[in-house]
């Protein structure tokens, strides 16, 4: 699960585009996503969303098994 910064950045950045639009409707829209994401990043977990994960084969490895 993506960790609260990334979902931050998100509203930020959606905020951040509706600030640029002239058609009220899609400022709406865009405020709308970024409240949405505001949200998440409230529910969201604050570890590192990359533990866990099992660490890449190296190179050599990788190599000898193809053959």
């Amino acid at each position: 699960m993506p960790s609260k910064d990334y979902f931050r950045n998100l509203a930020q950045m959606s905020r951040r585009i509706a600030r640029n639009m002239t058609d009220p409707a899609i400022v709406e829209r865009l405020e709308a996503i970024g409240a949405d994401y505001d949200l998440q990043a409230e529910q969201a977990l604050d570890s590192d969303p990359s533990e866990g994960l099992a660490p890449p084969k190296q190179r050599g490895q990788a190599s000898s098994e193809r053959t």
